[in-house]
């Protein structure tokens, strides 16, 4: 099977892990199953489960290894223990689910601890298919829109990345205020489910600020901020650069973001 130019993100990102027992919900008849076996780097076994009858008796027929196995089973309520797979994925069928936090909270009780979890869907507001249209949802499949989650860590391309990024993170109580060369306390929220690690940049001439930040789901963070030019008043928008250790772009490659903030510098009294 020849790989499209948006599946071969997968094999790009997938070949250094070893599957182990893999688990594909919502599988048919076993279209993303041909994929993971060309990009993982190696894998024990493969059960796919889906709901659709036909579409599992094709997938048996186009996979008769004993490494491959199909059940009947709802997402809902998989029939499996808990921690039972080393990888388990979901591709283009969580929009067609009638729960889909229900599914992946099953899917997070079937992944052992450690495993990898994999999600690729089309249908996402602003972010998969722009629109729910048939031509957004061809563009996204175009493009290649995915991520990968693992533990802590998110893989993907940077653009879409940096999507979840900048929608996950605000800079409260603005503008700052910074008064002479003396510092201030900066509060960092994270709006999403994911937890985000930055670590300093480039830097940035005339502040200082703290070198790592580590931004919890649903959490304030307090980053402290110093002035270090004289002279400054006014107003100015500035941008603090930081890599996101835990957003994956690339073999040993980490997503570059900024922190936007509007800053007011007052004169020392």
């Amino acid at each position: 099977m020849k790989l499209t130019e948006p599946e071969m993100i997968f094999e790009e990102l997938l070949v250094q892990i070893q599957g182990g027992k893999v688990l594909d919900i919502g599988c048919g008849s076993g279209q993303f199953i041909a994929i993971l076996m060309q990009s993982l780097g190696s894998f024990d076994s493969i059960t796919g489960v889906d709901v659709d009858d036909e579409a599992l008796e094709e997938a048996r027929s186009k996979f008769r290894s004993e490494k491959f196995n199909f059940i009947k089973a709802s997402s809902l309520n998989l029939p499996f223990e808990d921690a039972s797979f080393d990888f388990v994925c979901i591709s283009k069928a969580l929009h067609h689910v009638e729960n889909d936090r229900q599914t992946l909270e099953e899917m997070k009780r079937v992944l052992k601890q450690g495993g990898y979890l994999l999600i690729n869907e089309m249908i996402r507001d602003g972010l998969f298919a722009r629109e729910k249209t048939i031509e957004s949802v061809r563009e996204a499949l175009d493009a290649g829109r995915t991520a990968v989650w693992r533990g802590d860590e998110l893989y993907g391309q940077a653009e879409d990345l940096k999507t979840i990024f900048e929608q996950s993170i605000r800079v409260l109580s603005q503008p700052v205020r910074l008064k002479g060369k003396g510092f201030t306390y900066v509060q960092v929220i994270n709006d999403s489910d994911l937890i985000f690690k930055l670590k300093m940049g480039e830097g940035l001439p005339g502040f200082g600020y703290a070198p790592e930040i580590v931004l919890y789901p649903g959490r304030i963070a307090i980053m402290p901020l110093q002035n270090l030019t004289d002279g400054k008043v006014g107003e100015a928008d500035i941008h603090i650069p930081f890599t996101v250790t835990n957003l994956i772009t690339g073999p040993e490659e980490t997503l570059s973001v900024t922190l936007d903030m509007q800053v007011n510098f007052a004169p020392e009294d």
